[in-house]
């Protein structure tokens, strides 16, 4: 009877651990012992039982909002083309489209998102008038810049990768990258203990570390490549401020990409982009 018993409770905890179903607005995401393995559908899936496989759903048709400023009482002071000052609340409506993505690549999803839109309204607002911004017309072609400009963003992020074997054939594809891309102001190609291989600098602007070295930097970048090393995918850290001048500065956000030959991590290629070049 005790072998019964025992067969029937590992066949119920194989049942129940093994099945899942994930509903029509969710998607689940699927971890062997807690790395990431793989996304699923809608519908029931399969996987081997706990703890060797565990799933995480979660609802990616939901509308979520972020409220700026996050407080009533908090004013928001935007600089408008014609050099006045309006003080702006919006939202910024968003939904999870990858949810590996979401919740594996991104260290603060919430928090990078928030300052991305922030940072895409301030340039769309600096494009306006203070009537246009007041006005309905003003206000839809502000909304669709910073829509366009979060969505081109993002796809330039996930789509980056290194394109040759070796630091000195990186270099000439890595120029190419930032001629194309404005907003990208470093590139640079570490080992996998984060020592420099090679570097390259935008030539839309002075070097962005060349006044405080980039020495002064590496917190972000070793916080976004741990992230990239647990998950073996592209990772980001928060925007910081990099001085340029005195008075002067850029918030400028670290994106940490592994790289692997044979199966084996081979380095890291990590991109610096300016928030305020996102337009």
């Amino acid at each position: 009877m005790i072998r019964i018993g025992g067969a029937i409770v590992i066949g119920v905890w194989i049942l129940l651990t093994s099945f899942h179903a994930v509903g029509p607005q969710e998607r689940a995401v699927v971890t062997t012992f807690g790395a990431y393995s793989r996304t699923m559908g809608s519908g029931i899936g399969l996987t081997l039982p706990y703890p060797i496989e565990s799933v995480s759903k979660l609802n990616v048709a939901e509308i979520r909002t972020i409220d700026i400023p996050a407080s009533g009482n908090t004013q928001n002071f935007i600089l408008t083309g014609d050099q006045n000052l309006v003080d702006l609340s919006y939202l910024i409506r968003w939904n999870i489209s990858d949810l590996a993505l979401y919740k594996y690549q991104l260290g603060d999803p919430r928090n990078a998102l928030l300052e991305i839109g922030e940072a895409a309204m301030r340039a769309a607002v600096a494009r306006q008038k203070l009537d246009e911004v007041l006005t309905g017309e003003g206000r839809a072609e502000v909304e669709q810049d910073v829509r366009a400009a979060m969505q081109r963003n993002v796809q330039t992020l996930q789509a980056l990768q290194p394109e040759a074997p070796s630091p000195a054939s990186w270099v000439a594809p890595a120029e190419e990258v930032l001629r194309n891309h404005r907003e990208w102001v470093r590139l640079e190609w570490r080992d996998p203990g984060l020592q420099l291989r090679v570097g390259v600098d935008s030539v839309y602007r002075t070097p962005v570390f060349a006044r405080l070295g980039r020495d002064n930097a590496l917190a972000d970048v070793e916080q976004a490549c741990a992230l990239a090393r647990r998950t073996s995918a592209a990772a980001y850290a928060p925007s910081s401020f990099v001085s340029v001048q005195d008075g002067v500065g850029l918030e400028v956000m670290e994106l940490c990409l592994p790289v692997y030959q044979g199966g084996r991590l081979d380095g890291f290629l990590v991109a610096s982009y300016a928030l305020v070049e996102m337009l």
